[in-house]
């Protein structure tokens, strides 16, 4: 059987072997280059075959013969764990980590080709540090890139420092050639300081664009006000003392430098030194960079555990009262001095958590001159200084009689309270006002809602005040708006405010027609021109040699004027009181016409002055001045850009009628120059004008009976009844201090009738001085 390749297998039939050689069934291969990632992970404890082998009980396998007795280890479930597939099992990926390593040597080269310090390079390590292995190797693919193309963010800062180093290292050799204080001196001096300060904001701004991208990566490790080290130091705090030395050179001597100001912005008053120019798309950055500054050496601070700002309990308050201190009530002052320098040696003592609702008291002075009519206040218990209040009109709007606290702060949270309680009570006393407005910083919690300190909010909200409206500050910061409504309306003493306008108008001219006349009467003065023209109006039209012309260019109503068609001496009556004018003592007998106009309007920038015991309006803004002939004319802009005022210092008493000597001196004027700065005086003046020259100007039989004009001009800037800020006269600015001709020009009527809205001649002996204020 065995011959013919037969195999007998008890019990069964012969099998017959097939002459073919079969394929050997291949196992699954556990190869991990075709299987990587594809097998499954293998848990023992899972295995039920497993678990059945150990639950079996097997018996011990006795081995007969001189050997000894041979014990098998029964496999356990508690073992099972231990059984792991090898997918389970964490090992470094070579070929990745491979990778990371090479990106990092090219990086090295690169910031050795780019000489980039060692401080930053080991930030920016650190910030990719704990990020995945395919997030580090984007991070350094690009951070090489950036490198190539110089548009890194710390190579941009190194270059901004680079800049700002040598133009300081310029401005100091510049500074010690300086013998002469020269025009030509004064000027590279100012110019090369206005090119350190733009290189400073630069400097900032590249920082914090630095810090921003790194905190980005890893916002748990690397801090929003990261340091920034160049040549071992923390550059930000280094630039605020870096610029001390310019007090001690021959640049001193003509320009003021204040401590701790890199950008020279900050300078005392009346010491007739030159102040650099500050342009206003500069304004926002420098505040900005101010405050990067101010809290980079707050954080200095605190880690040092110097004296910073801090919340000062309430024992500790106190003690800083004397005894007799301690027992008096809260009272404002107002603040006298150098304001700013005054308000800055305050800021150390106001707690961060008031400075982070409220604001910064360093920010108080200039933010508060942003707006229109400030304020400044010390809240004083007995002699010490306990709190600041700064006031302002809001949002430059004197119609809604609006006061608006734009800063208000204390020593500690219980006079803090104590000092809004008061402050409230203060206002409803001394200022003719609606409402009162004050606003919160929010700053964005968890949940993405803005949300106020819970203990200044409830010092409010105990006072009655509701929210408005949320709004952004200058910087950008979020502030919750509240409002505190008089309850009484009636307890208001309607007197001189800083709610009253600037500028104050109210004109009517009255025409009464009667019989024929022969009469010949001298020719008299008027007020304007326009006036006249409105009032002839209900009898369309006027003959008159100097009139006839006008009247036919005038289309429709003038801009700011009405006229009454019913003809009537009540009506007439009743418009003139409508406006605050007396009555003109019209004849009931004949037939009345009256043009009447009534304007309220205010300065673009200006601050309330007091020069030579008279009441003075200080205007920031650009002043043309021109010539005509031998005279000086001053026009400048109102904040409705249709108006405009003009000024003609010189005594003209003896001019019989001013609106025509006005009119030829504005058709001859040639612009010379721009001003920035102009005091006018502020004058009230009353007056009455008999229109004689235009008897039988009307066509047929009728004449005018009675053609008279009536005026009030007022042109003043109200003061605070406490701490308005008062200046004195810089050398740069112009002054207007005898008479003048003061008049008004709107554009439309310029255009069209070239001649002005109103004139008025003003007097010395019209000044409002600040006795009779």
């Amino acid at each position: 059987m065995l011959d013919y390749g037969m195999l007998r297998i008890p019990g069964s039939r012969p099998f017959k072997l097939s002459p073919k050689k079969e394929l050997q069934i291949r196992e699954q291969s556990w190869d991990n280059r075709f299987h990587l990632g594809r097998i499954p992970d293998y848990n023992a404890l899972q295995d039920r075959h497993l678990q059945l082998m150990g639950i079996t009980n097997r018996k011990k396998k006795i081995i007969i013969g001189p050997g000894r007795v041979r014990k098998k280890k029964e496999v356990s479930s508690k073992d099972l764990a231990q059984c792991t597939s090898s997918k389970s099992i964490r090992r470094p990926p070579v070929i990745k980590n491979q990778i990371i390593k090479k990106l990092k040597d090219s990086l090295v080269g690169i910031w050795d080709q780019k000489s980039i310090p060692q401080p930053q390079r080991e930030v920016f390590l650190q910030a990719i540090e704990k990020l995945s292995v395919k997030k580090q190797s984007s991070m350094l693919v690009k951070e090489i890139d950036l490198l190539k193309s110089d548009k890194n963010t710390a190579q941009l800062a190194i270059r901004a420092v680079k800049a700002r180093e040598h133009s300081l290292n310029e401005l100091k050799e510049f500074a010690d050639t300086i013998l002469n204080a020269s025009s030509t001196i004064k000027h590279n001096s100012v110019e090369s300081l206005l090119n350190l300060r733009m290189l400073s904001i630069h400097v900032v701004e590249c920082i914090q664009a630095w810090r921003n991208c790194l905190h980005e990566m890893d916002p748990e490790s690397i801090p929003e006000n990261l340091k920034f080290i160049w040549e071992n130091e923390n550059y930000l705090i280094k630039m605020q003392n870096d610029t001390k030395f310019l007090a001690q050179t021959p640049m001193a001597a003509f320009i003021d430098f204040v401590p701790n100001d890199p950008f020279f912005i900050h300078f005392r008053k009346n010491n007739d030194k030159i102040e650099l120019p500050v342009q206003s798309y500069l304004l926002k950055k420098i505040k900005d960079s101010e405050t990067i500054l101010l809290n980079e050496g707050m954080k200095i601070c605190e880690e040092q555990e110097i004296s910073t700002p801090k919340v000062m309990s309430i024992s500790q308050s106190k003690s800083r009262l004397s005894i007799d201190d301690q027992s008096k009530d809260i009272v404002f002052h107002e603040i006298v001095g150098d304001i700013e320098n005054e308000i800055i040696n305050y800021t150390d003592e106001v707690p961060v958590l008031i400075q982070d609702s409220m604001g910064k008291p360093i920010n108080a002075y200039a933010n508060a001159l942003t707006m229109r009519y400030p304020a400044f206040l010390w809240a004083k218990m007995g002699k010490t200084i306990v709190g600041l209040v700064t006031l302002n009109l809001e949002n430059q709007k004197s119609m809604h009689n609006r006061l608006h606290i734009s800063h208000i702060s204390a020593v500690d949270t219980e006079a803090f309270g104590k000092i809004a309680e008061k402050i409230v009570k203060y206002i409803w006393k001394e200022y003719p006002c609606i409402e009162i407005r004050v606003g919160i910083i929010s700053k964005i919690n968890e949940q993405g809602k803005y949300e106020s300190e819970k203990s200044i909010k409830q010092v409010f909200d105990q006072l009655g005040f509701r929210w408005k409206q949320m709004i952004y500050a200058i910087n950008e910061t979020p502030v919750q708006l509240l409002g505190l409504r008089r309850s009484d309306t009636t307890e208001i003493i309607q007197s001189e405010s800083i709610f009253d306008d600037c500028i104050q108008i109210s004109y009517a001219c009255a025409l009464q027609i009667g019989s024929a006349s022969s009469n010949i009467v001298e020719p008299g003065q008027y007020c304007s021109a326009v006036g006249i023209l409105c009032a002839f109006k209900p009898f369309n039209g006027i003959s008159h040699e100097y009139f006839t012309p006008l009247y036919g260019k005038m289309k429709g109503v003038p801009p700011a004027f009405r006229y009454r068609k019913d003809i009537s001496v009540d009506l007439a009556t009743k418009d003139m009181k409508s406006i605050n004018l007396s009555n003109l003592e019209l004849k009931d007998s004949l037939e009345t016409s009256i043009s009447c106009s009534a304007l309220g309007l205010s300065w673009g920038k200006f601050l309330p002055v007091v020069y030579k015991n008279k009441k003075y309006t200080r205007i920031f803004t650009d002043i043309e001045v021109l010539k005509s002939d031998d005279k000086t004319v001053y026009i400048i802009a109102t904040e409705d850009p249709f108006y405009s005022v003009f000024f003609v210092p010189g005594d003209y008493g003896n001019v019989k009628n001013p609106f025509f000597f006005a009119k030829e001196i504005l058709g001859k004027i040639e612009k010379v120059q721009v001003a920035q700065e102009l005091w006018i005086p502020s004058f009230e003046i009353k007056g009455e004008n008999q229109v004689k020259e235009l008897e039988g100007s009307l066509c047929g039989d009728a004449c005018i009976e009675i053609c008279k004009e009536v005026f009030w001009f007022k042109v003043c800037s109200a003061l605070h009844p406490k701490g308005s800020l008062m200046a004195g006269v810089n050398n740069n600015c112009l002054v207007i201090e005898g008479g003048f001709l003061f008049g008004m020009i709107h554009g439309k009527i310029d255009e069209e009738l070239e001649i002005p809205l109103y004139v008025v001649r003003v007097s010395p002996g019209d000044f409002i001085s600040l006795s009779k204020y």
